[in-house]
């Protein structure tokens, strides 16, 4: 089981109570009491505390994340590697022989575009062409079924693309 982290109410909660309980006739919860300040400064105190102690839990590379995980696996020699343009496939729908050029824009709902890297012409009614993200990383990654649409529409093919799967 993890350690769940008090919030920082909770330990100035704790605080008042140990305070209450540990001075008789004290009351450690009354606002503007030097008791109640106290708890709350002290409580502050604890809680940049187990702040440091949840930093520190990240520093084993098993764990690592960000510019630690960057760190450790300079020691070992590697380096990250550069984000690359995500490649897939789309499936076209439109009448026979109508062809999408090399260059077509399609463009996913959050904007980001895609660009086939080949001519497609419709056969059976459909077609699949390959396509290249614009842009780099796990952000231009496309999952099988995702719906794109053309920048500029294509007589004869339907406005919206299916993401192939595979």
């Amino acid at each position: 089981m993890t350690f769940q982290r008090p919030t920082l109410s909770q330990i100035i909660a704790r605080i008042q109570g140990d305070i209450t309980a540990r001075l008789p006739g004290a009351d450690s919860r009354m606002r503007r009491n030097v008791l109640d300040v106290l708890a709350r400064a002290y409580g502050g105190a604890v809680h940049g505390a187990y702040g440091m102690l949840d930093d520190l839990s990240r520093f084993l590379p098993d764990v690592a994340d960000g510019d630690r995980l960057v760190r450790w696996a300079s020691i070992f020699g590697l380096t990250r590697k550069a984000a690359v343009a995500g490649q897939g496939s789309v499936i076209l729908f439109g009448s026979n022989g109508v062809t999408a050029p090399i260059g077509t824009v399609l463009v996913r709902s959050d904007g980001a575009r895609y660009v086939t890297t080949a001519a497609a012409t419709i056969t059976g009614g459909s077609a699949v062409a390959p396509v290249t993200a614009e842009g780099a990383g796990d952000a231009s990654a496309m999952d099988a079924g995702q719906s794109l649409t053309f920048l500029s529409p294509i007589a004869g093919i339907a406005a919206i693309a299916t993401v192939a799967g595979g």
